[in-house]
């Protein structure tokens, strides 16, 4: 991937739950990551691909509440905040539950006479799901009945879940439409609490801390009190008509001075890579740092890019430092001592035991290598 030039910002993430390759795609600028052997997120994938061909309107909240979440810094689960896989599915939760509905329930629409008592399993979990789009006006009467404008669909996802959506007692899930509890779950101990659609043992939230889940909410507080007060024209603009427009209402509407008063907590973070899941003395990063900058220590330095402009003092050539030049190695004179593990020059030497001035003298030994 780095061969080729269509893509950059190329990161590993290689110690997160899900070891994942994240990139940008330069013509487009569209952040993606690429997993493997994660069999289950095929699914995931299809079902929020099925959401989205219902609405238009879920793909453009779903673009903004990621971009929020970039805004206020709480959209990075690797730093102890929620994944904007975890807010996607938010705003799925949320959009099933207007009145009247955008979305309906793909998990539980017509399963028991579409399905008939089959299931899609992966993994040992069951994925079915309503694909049958092309029914879905006779199977959903609701199906296009909601009206409403993105501007208004978005503050009422940012009032529903900080007035409406008790987060002491349920959890999000767009498995089904009635309310789920922690205690039938047994995740009283979370903060916040959102299933995954599937893996109904996974909490996408299980990763933030009690401040961090605070530090959430407040955003979405301080959001919804920025865009209540913002002209609605702003989010009326066409950017398909007005693209000079609408980026200037984006810059404005998720200005980060206006939504963000704080940096996000760094209770669970490591202080040398702002990664959660250890402490930084068992930093990866940093033990890779050290043994990268032992081995540049210990092993000689030319044709090391690294000291192609570095200057010895001793010899004056480029290539080397000082503590790695020959020069200065072959000028050093030691004069060992047998059994002793000192070393002494010549002129101490003779100065301190003038009586053993010629060899024939010198005690059995000890001997004087010269230079």
């Amino acid at each position: 991937m780095r061969e080729q030039t269509e893509f950059c910002s190329i990161e590993e993430r290689l110690f997160a739950k899900v070891p994942i390759v994240k990139f940008t795609h330069k013509p487009t600028m569209i952040e993606g990551d690429i997993s493997l052997y994660n069999t289950l997120a095929i699914q995931n994938t299809n079902l929020l691909r099925s959401y989205t061909e219902i609405d238009e309107r879920t793909r453009i909240l779903g673009y903004m509440v990621k971009h929020f979440a970039k805004t206020c810094k709480i959209g990075d689960a690797s730093c102890g905040s929620l994944s904007s896989y975890a807010y996607i599915i938010m705003m799925i939760h949320y959009l099933m539950n207007t009145s009247p509905p955008v979305l309906p329930c793909l998990q539980k629409l017509k399963k028991e006479t579409v399905a008939k008592g089959k299931s899609n399993l992966v993994d040992g979990w069951d994925c079915w799901f309503y694909s049958k789009l092309g029914n879905l006006k006779q199977d959903w009467p609701a199906h296009k009945t909601n009206n409403e404008s993105v501007g208004s669909l978005w503050l009422g996802f940012l009032r529903y879940y900080t007035e409406k959506f008790d987060w002491t007692k349920h959890v999000v899930c767009i498995r089904d439409t009635e309310p789920l509890t922690k205690v039938s779950k047994n995740w009283t101990k979370f903060r916040l609490c959102i299933e995954d659609p599937f893996e109904l043992s996974h909490n996408l939230a299980a990763g933030v801390s009690n401040k961090m889940g605070l530090f959430i909410l407040k955003s979405f507080v301080k959001a919804r009190s920025w865009f209540g007060k913002a002209n609605p024209s702003l989010l009326l603009v066409d950017p398909s008509i007005q693209q000079q427009k609408a980026k200037e209402a984006v810059d404005y509407l998720f200005d980060a001075k206006a939504l963000v008063d704080e940096n996000p907590p760094m209770d669970r973070c490591c202080y040398a890579c702002n990664r959660i899941g250890h402490q930084t003395r068992n930093c990866p990063m940093l033990a890779e740092k050290k043994q990268q900058n032992k081995r540049d220590r210990y092993r000689p330095n030319q044709g090391n890019e690294k000291f192609m402009n570095t200057k010895c003092y001793v010899c004056n050539s480029m290539g080397h430092m000082a503590r790695d030049c020959m020069l200065k190695k072959e000028r050093k004179t030691t004069y060992s001592v047998s059994g002793n593990s000192s070393a002494i020059g010549s002129e101490d030497f003779e100065r301190n035991f003038p009586s053993l001035g010629n060899d024939s003298k010198k005690p059995p030994g000890i001997s004087i290598i010269p230079v």
